[in-house]
């Protein structure tokens, strides 16, 4: 039997919350492309969700698997370099890799809360 309680339906309102930021018509004009990466924190299903979702429209899904600064030199840097990364993360890794991004001269276009306190933020580049 499926076990749902308040934190699952707060983390899937999450999920659109952060699918609804996207600029508009993002999908349709081609701005989510096969180059594009959406990193996600699997421990977080609204995270998941959100990459999954992207992944559908081409996005290459990359899961945090810990230290986000040893993940970034072992290679999500040559995968983030040029693409669009979109991120719905806890903030301390967003603090990480917001900073990991402006050391390559890659700006934030997109940082805001997903309006929850579950501690999700979005982060997009374009």
């Amino acid at each position: 039997m499926m076990d749902i309680n308040r934190r699952d339906i707060l983390l899937s309102a999450a999920a659109a919350t952060a699918v609804a930021a996207l600029p508009a018509g993002a999908r349709a004009a081609g701005r989510i492309t096969a180059g594009a990466i959406a990193i996600h924190d699997p421990a977080w299903p609204a995270s998941t969700r959100l990459a999954t979702a992207l992944g559908k429209d081409g996005a290459r899904a990359i899961a945090i698997d810990g230290d986000i600064v040893r993940q970034w030199n072992a290679g999500l840097r040559g995968a983030a370099a040029g693409a669009d990364v979109t991120a719905l993360l806890p903030w301390h890794h967003i603090v990480l890799l917001s900073g990991l991004l402006r050391e390559e001269r890659r700006h934030v276009k997109v940082e805001r809360t997903s309006n929850l306190a579950d501690s999700l933020w979005l982060l997009r580049t374009a």
